[in-house]
């Protein structure tokens, strides 16, 4: 009867979904302590809001810091090896002042990037509380800065006109008077001491600007020198202030490139 049983009238429900028979989610699928993520699934430090973006750069410029070490003195070495062998006029002197002007860059990144890599072990000196040691490190970076300052002034005064003459090449000019003198640069070297003359060569161009060419040589005597010291010879020594000449000069370096008797 239909009292005796009323839920035969009530409408089926739809079956719940749920996973197979079998494939329930066991022990290592269930969310437990197995799920949550452990130490090494853990967002470090560098991709947490707020971690200081510049740790990578500093990472970076710490593993540069021995290169720049070795980089340094070896600059040093080149730039003494270009010295002692540069020519005293001409293209040749202004190759070789645009590569002892890249040397010198070479010891100024490289100082650069040593005291950068310093900086942390500044911090960590002032942070620690250790006077003296701060002290230290303050002085040794104050002094490695004013370095790398010396060296980074004539580099770039240098570089610049020399670097620009490369593109521009000579320019000729003509000289209506010219005067000479000279003296002696003596230099303490192992094992003998190196003595050299530079001669100056005061000359007065057509527009009536001056200026003075000065160039090396290891002889007093220039008379029996060839290249460009003949004409200067005849002109400047034999004959001052009366025989004209024309050049081509580098014009922003203002180095010799050649001399002919007009």
């Amino acid at each position: 009867m239909s009292s005796q049983y009323p839920y035969r009238n009530v409408p089926s429900q739809p079956p719940i979904p749920g996973p197979p028979a079998g494939s329930m989610p066991g022990a290592s699928s269930m969310p437990g302590a197995s799920s949550v993520p452990g130490a090494g699934s853990v967002p470090g430090a560098g991709s947490l809001p707020g971690a200081p973006s510049g740790a990578p750069k500093r990472g970076a410029l710490r593993r540069l810091a021995p290169y720049s070490i070795i980089a340094i003195p070896a600059a040093f070495v080149a730039t003494y090896v270009i010295m002692s062998n540069m020519d005293a006029y001409g293209s040749g002197m202004l190759t070789s002042i645009i590569l002892l002007c890249c040397f010198g860059l070479v010891i100024v990144v490289g100082g650069t990037v040593a005291i950068v890599s310093s900086l942390g072990d500044l911090r960590a000196a002032k942070q620690s509380g250790d006077r003296r040691a701060y002290s230290r490190k303050r002085d040794s970076m104050g002094w490695a800065t004013i370095g790398v300052l010396m060296i980074a002034a004539p580099t770039f005064f240098y570089l610049v006109p020399a670097a620009w003459d490369l593109f521009d090449g000579s320019q000729t000019r003509t000289v209506t008077s010219c005067s000479y003198d000279q003296d002696i640069v003596s230099r303490n070297r192992i094992p003998r001491n190196d003595t050299s003359f530079n001669n100056h060569f005061h000359m007065r161009f057509e527009d009536g600007t001056r200026h003075t060419f000065s160039i090396r040589t290891q002889s007093r005597d220039i008379s029996r020198l060839s290249g460009i010291m003949q004409p200067l010879y005849q002109a400047c020594v034999l004959n001052p202030d009366k025989t004209p000449l024309t050049i081509d000069v580098y014009m922003h370096s203002m180095v010799l490139e050649d001399v002919r008797l007009s």
